[in-house]
């Protein structure tokens, strides 16, 4: 049997003041809770609630979201870009849906599927789509690619290939050296070599008279 149907609650009325903007043509309604509604010819659209949220949307497909005392979001069809915190963009790509952070450094942060890369120089090419779609070169050449397929990629080479799925990490330099630590076996035929660490406190005891 179907479903009942589901309950219906009566809502008290709430009063509501419309006007026509008669120079721009904006329709704006003000309820007795102070939501307002303004849609603007092009089809524009603001809601603004009482606690200061704002939504917006444009006839193209692009929103925003703003919220008191949060970052704001700013979507469209081809993705969502929020800062979290100051000099700090994270966006989200539809298209391959990848990620990218970029810092205020101007490092960046790349996630396509189970893999991330870091690129540490500002100048580098390597971009969130170009990740994803060497990935998938890698993928379809190799049926068990490691992050050093990846890595060994050109335009990928000179950023840190991190493989969530296996814990693996990667990284070519122009010297073929791999400075991270891959899972148990390693790739084959590549050197492995580790940075001196340096001391974490220099004790220095004077000669004895």
């Amino acid at each position: 049997p179907s479903p009942p149907p589901p309950p219906q609650v009566q809502l008290p009325g709430i009063n509501a003041l419309d006007v026509v903007d008669p120079d721009g043509g904006a329709h704006v309604m003000l309820r007795d809770d102070l939501v307002m509604r303004v849609t603007y010819p092009d089809g524009t659209t603001l809601l603004q609630d009482s606690d200061g949220t704002r939504l917006s949307t444009a006839a193209d497909g692009r929103w925003s979201a703003e919220f008191e005392g949060l970052p704001a979001i700013i979507g469209s069809p081809s993705g969502i870009t929020i800062c979290p915190l100051p000099g700090v963009v994270v966006e989200w790509h539809a298209e391959g849906r990848t990620v990218t952070a970029t810092l205020p450094d101007g490092s960046r942060l790349l996630l396509a599927g189970p893999v991330a890369a870091y690129v540490p120089t500002a100048g580098h090419p390597l971009s969130a789509e170009m990740l994803a779609f060497t990935l998938q070169g890698v993928q379809a050449d190799r049926s068990e690619a490691t992050a050093d397929d990846l890595a060994s990629s050109p335009g990928v080479a000179g950023a840190a290939i991190f493989d969530i799925a296996t814990g693996a990490a990667a990284l070519r330099t122009p010297d073929n050296v791999v400075w991270f630590a891959l899972p148990p076996g390693g790739p084959k035929g590549v050197e492995v070599g580790w940075p001196e660490a340096l001391p974490l406190v220099s004790v220095e005891y004077p000669e004895p008279p």
